[in-house]
């Protein structure tokens, strides 16, 4: 990985209610959202037409908009992971994290 940042549980906690039974994806926090975009270098306008979003769903969804529709979370998340970047959930001892990897990175 080229670097990585990770969130105190304080900060950023962990999903109320992770890996439901029914649930097939959890969402980034917000936080998490608006970290790496701001990481990669990018406004939300930017990372919007990227992924082929609004960027007023973007702007939701780093306010952790409860009511913006989770297949659009999960769109941002792809693309974001897609650029290289990888996303791990909170494990009880660790907060979220962010790792990146250049996607021309060949290591």
């Amino acid at each position: 990985m080229d670097w990585g940042l990770a969130f105190r549980l304080e900060l950023v906690p962990m999903p109320e209610e992770p890996g439901l039974p029914n649930s097939i994806y959890d969402p980034l926090p917000g936080r998490v959202f608006k970290a790496a975009r701001v990481a990669a270098g990018l406004t939300q306008e930017e990372i919007a037409a990227r992924a082929g979003l609004g960027h007023t769903t973007v702007r939701r969804l780093e306010k952790g908009d409860v009511t913006a529709n989770l297949e659009r979370a999960y769109t941002l998340q792809k693309k974001f992971e897609d650029e290289g970047f990888r996303f791990v959930i909170p494990d009880g001892s660790e907060g979220w994290r962010i790792f990146v990897r250049r996607v021309n990175d060949k290591r």
